[in-house]
């Protein structure tokens, strides 16, 4: 998804050298539909925006990142529209009598809080004809929640993305972010199952001996409620002497094209999550020679050990910091194993097996919709 419902019009979306923030007129939603709306609304060519009022005239078929943010708490958006979320509205329309094969892939089994939403993921892998997952983790996880067998296609990474940063994104980067090392880059947001309290912790730890040393937290956007988590977070924060806390900063939702400039600005990527179906970013990290501390259990353990990453116990605040420390001493020799393991990860892998299972789903023919 692009900007457009995060960034006003005159925001830096195309020129990374400009302010971050500008007028905040935010049209952008409306005349890039083809790059955002669909994204939510599940539309023909023509989106079925009414001129005159400017609304569309559709049916929600998926609940996107951006859409609370305009719509309000997503839970309660996506009950107002039966057919919500994609992979519902792909089911109520195959009842309807519209034939189809449907696949669906769990990156990893939410723990929904509220009912409908719990019973909207349910449906989308217990009522498809094809369920992929992304680890054997993921597989366990499925298995248990829903009693359904899947298949495991794994995850992959484009190297040359991480291998050839240009020098100009990297100096703007810097100027925003100013000077300080080593810099623990943190991605994900504050949310609990990627365990940003403890990561904050350890990282006061690490400030005992590394005083410069800055946390850049990435990312966040999410249709969940974490505000209690984010209360506990801030409560920690605020525990924090003033020099620690003034080194920490959230970077929130970036350009996709700005993402390698900051994995190249990082000194260690710190993901020592309490639950993920993958943990793609740990990959990433790899592809870019970025030393790596992540939690020593599934699904990392898949594809990580001690040849090319620091593996920590991730409910302990002195493992985690203890971890960082040893990352940051990574040989060369770690590193270049660390991109050896990530071209095993390519993209044509995973289409691979993807390519096989869709062939035996939908018998060769052309009506298998991925959901």
């Amino acid at each position: 998804m692009t900007g457009a419902f995060l960034f006003p019009d005159d925001a830096a979306i195309d020129d990374p050298g400009r302010p971050i923030y500008g007028s905040g007129v935010f049209d952008r939603h409306v005349t890039r539909w083809n790059d955002n709306c669909v994204f939510c609304h599940n539309v023909a060519p023509n989106p079925g925006r009414d001129p005159s009022s400017g609304a569309f005239k559709t049916t929600v078929a998926e609940l996107g990142i951006a859409c609370e943010s305009c719509h309000g708490p997503g839970a309660a958006h996506v009950r107002a529209h039966p057919d919500a979320p994609r992979g519902s509205g792909l089911l109520a329309s195959r009842a309807g009598g519209r034939r189809m094969t449907l696949a669906r892939t769990v990156h990893h089994v939410e723990a929904f809080s509220d009912p409908y939403l719990a019973r909207c993921q349910e449906r989308s892998v217990r009522e498809v004809d094809l369920c992929f997952t992304v680890s054997e983790a993921a597989r366990r996880d499925v298995q248990l929640a829903f009693g359904v067998d899947s298949v495991v296609v794994g995850n992959g990474v484009d190297t040359r993305r991480f291998s050839g940063v240009l020098a100009s994104s990297l100096r703007v980067w810097r100027a925003r972010l100013g000077s300080g090392a080593p810099v623990v880059l943190a991605i994900g947001g504050v949310e609990e199952r990627k365990n940003t309290r403890r990561t904050l912790g350890a990282f006061a730890r690490l400030r005992a001996r590394w005083p410069q040393a800055r946390l850049w937290i990435l990312g966040g956007a999410t249709v969940l409620d974490h505000g209690a988590y984010r209360a506990e977070f801030s409560r920690a924060l605020d525990l924090l002497p003033p020099e620690t806390r003034a080194a920490i900063t959230e970077l929130g939702v970036v350009r996709e094209a700005d993402v390698p400039a900051l994995f190249g600005l990082a000194d260690v990527l710190a993901m020592p999550s309490l639950h993920e179906g993958f943990g793609l970013a740990a990959l990433e990290a790899l592809a870019a020679g970025l030393p790596l501390v992540a939690s020593a259990r599934a699904p990392f353990t898949e594809y990580l050990d001690e040849t090319c990453a620091v593996l920590v116990d991730p409910l302990s605040e002195e493992a985690i910091a203890a971890g960082l420390h040893e990352a940051l001493a990574a040989s060369p020799a770690r590193r270049e194993a660390g991109r050896q393991r990530a071209e095993t990860y390519s993209w044509a892998r995973v289409a691979a097996r993807h390519e096989a299972a869709y062939f035996r789903a939908g018998d060769g023919e052309r009506n298998l919709i991925h959901a």
